[in-house]
C-alpha cells in the first residue's frame, strides 16, 4: 500500500465543566461539526490544565480531531466550529493545533 499525500488534521480541545455541559457538547457535534465535515470526526475525553493569575486550574476537556481537505473552505469551517463552541460555552480559548498527516482508512 503507498501511503496517502499528507493533508491538514486539526485537533482542538475545549473544556466542560458539568454533565449538562457534555450533553450540550453532542448538540455542537451533531449540529456544528458534523454538517461541516462529514466524512467524519474524532471525539474523546481528557483532562486538561492551564495556568491562570498564578494558580493552576484543571477541567474535563472535549478533543476534537478533523482530518479535512487542504483548502480555504475547510480551513473557515474549523474556524467556526471553534468560534461555535467558544460562544457556546463561554470559553475564554479552544487549544487548536494543526498538523500534515498521512491518513488512510
Amino acid at each position: 500500500m503507498v501511503a496517502p499525500a499528507p493533508v491538514p488534521a486539526a485537533t482542538a480541545a475545549a473544556g466542560r465543566t458539568d454533565v449538562a455541559t457534555v450533553s450540550r457538547s453532542s448538540v455542537v457535534v451533531r449540529d456544528e461539526v458534523t454538517p461541516r465535515f462529514p466524512s467524519g470526526l474524532t471525539v474523546w475525553d481528557a483532562e486538561g490544565q492551564w495556568q491562570s493569575q498564578g494558580s493552576v486550574g484543571h477541567e474535563r476537556t472535549k478533543v476534537l480531531l478533523l482530518v479535512h481537505p487542504d483548502n480555504a473552505a475547510a480551513q473557515e469551517s474549523v474556524q467556526a466550529v471553534i468560534g461555535r463552541y467558544r460562544k457556546a460555552f463561554e470559553q475564554e480559548s479552544v487549544l487548536w493545533e494543526t498538523a500534515r498527516v498521512c491518513a488512510a482508512l
